[in-house]
């Protein structure tokens, strides 16, 4: 179903003028609080974005462009959470929520929820408010929007193209102000306490602005195979350009672990386009004799090598994976796991957790669900795997081949950045689950 966007010149306006709203809020930052500028770029992106007739969008515009605006972490009501929770209570009243599953997931379904609900019991009442959390505003929130998607799914992985299209050019402009005149003289850098050359768009640091853009540039590609508009050729290049000014490690890493995986994904399918490789080729030719005659672009180059050799810079998360090991043996339940509880000894370092908070999603899970709950999530994953390369093999629908890419992404991710514990990766798996949906043709 080709949708209304599919070949619309309006896309290349809409993200201009969705790039001006979001310098706009960024600048209300120095005056305002998080809450009036989420308010001023919701209804402003609806107004450029979405008919009013079709309140599927109107919804999914809500949400996406609210977790887009996570520049304050500090608060811990979210404008989105009352919608995710009507929402959540509309399709369990018109009993729309149903979830296909089969024997062997309802198993493992039936495992967490009762792990949780014995979590629940015993933990402490703080910490069953994060049992509460996780299941609501994270689980919530990946069927919120895979519901909402269901309708002209096209219209809505386009709508993310636009949205993080805006706030990636944000980003650019950012860094492009930092160079020339400074961070604390840049007026469209969000008002938080850390301030840095490299740019964050509307997001609370410059990994989430990074590595979102990798997830996206792979929806753009998508959509190129599909409608051939060239929009989504200049998005992927904005996402490129971001990638490469973020300066980020756990982007880079998920480069390499996704070029591995497409290049066995293409050998077991034995599906390799040809003509594919080939503008890869000639498009990486051009980036290298790009690079060597730009000197900013050398910068970034030398910026990012830094940044893999700086090991202090990185040492707290192989700390983070030697304390986690040391938990695990002494007062960590091994098979059934230590639910939700944490405590200032799980904590490695500024900025990385352990146990129920952990930076990463395996060991968020052992802690959490114990080896039990570890191995039954592995096998989920491979059987989710299996599964989607079947149908892709069979259906010879693309759909479920970059349904992969994303998830391999954000396992990648997951590894190093607790994207599970982040609110817009849940928007990741959104994708995932949609684009997987057998519905899709």
């Amino acid at each position: 179903m080709v949708t209304s966007y599919s070949s619309n010149s309006k896309l290349w306006l809409q993200t201009l003028l969705l790039t001006i709203v979001f310098s706009l809020a960024s600048a209300l930052t120095h005056f305002s609080n998080i809450y009036v500028v989420q308010l001023f770029s919701v209804v402003l992106a609806v107004f450029v974005l979405c008919d009013v007739n079709r309140l599927d969008k109107v919804l999914y515009v809500t949400i996406v462009t609210l977790l887009f605006i996570e520049y304050d972490v500090t608060v811990y009501l979210r404008l989105w959470h009352p919608l995710v929770l009507t929402l959540l209570g509309c399709y369990f009243y018109s009993k729309g929520l149903r979830l296909k599953v089969n024997t062997f997931e309802f198993i493992i379904l039936l495992y967490f929820i009762l792990m949780s609900i014995v979590w629940f019991v015993f933990d402490p009442i703080v910490f069953k408010m994060v049992n509460l959390k996780q299941w609501l505003f994270y689980i919530g929130l990946i069927l919120t929007l895979s519901f909402l998607s269901r309708k002209m799914y096209f219209d809505k992985l386009i709508l993310v193209v636009v949205i993080a299209t805006a706030i990636s050019l944000l980003g650019f402009i950012q860094f492009v102000i930092n160079k020339l005149f400074g961070v604390n003289s840049n007026f469209i850098y969000p008002a938080m306490p850390n301030l840095e050359i490299r740019p964050v768009g509307l997001f609370s640091e410059t990994t989430w602005l990074s590595e979102f853009s990798l997830v996206v540039s792979m929806v753009s590609w998508f959509l190129y195979i599909r409608f051939k508009h060239y929009f989504y050729i200049f998005s992927i290049i904005i996402f490129l350009i971001v990638i490469i000014i973020t300066s980020t490690r756990n982007t880079y890493l998920a480069i390499v672990v996704l070029s591995v995986f497409s290049t066995l994904y293409s050998i077991m399918s034995m599906r390799i386009n040809v003509k594919s490789l080939k503008i890869l080729f000639l498009g990486g030719c051009v980036f290298f004799i790009v690079i060597l005659n730009s000197e900013a672009l050398i910068y970034s180059l030398a910026t990012i090598v830094d940044r893999f050799v700086d090991i202090d810079s990185s040492s707290g998360r192989f700390d983070a994976f030697v304390l986690s090991k040391e938990k695990l043996g002494d007062g960590v339940n091994f098979f059934f796991g230590s639910g939700y509880y944490w405590d200032s000894t799980f904590q490695v370092g500024a900025g990385t957790s352990i146990g129920s908070k952990s930076f990463n999603l395996f060991l968020m899970i052992f802690h959490i669900f114990g080896v039990f709950g570890l191995l039954l999530f592995l096998l989920f994953i491979i059987k989710f795997f299996i599964q989607s390369f079947l149908q892709f093999y069979k259906n010879k629908n693309i759909t479920y081949k970059f349904s992969l890419y994303i998830l391999v992404v954000y396992l990648s991710m997951a590894m190093f950045a607790p994207l599970h514990q982040y609110p817009a990766g849940a928007l990741i798996l959104s994708l995932v689950v949609f684009l997987n949906d057998d519905l899709k043709t």
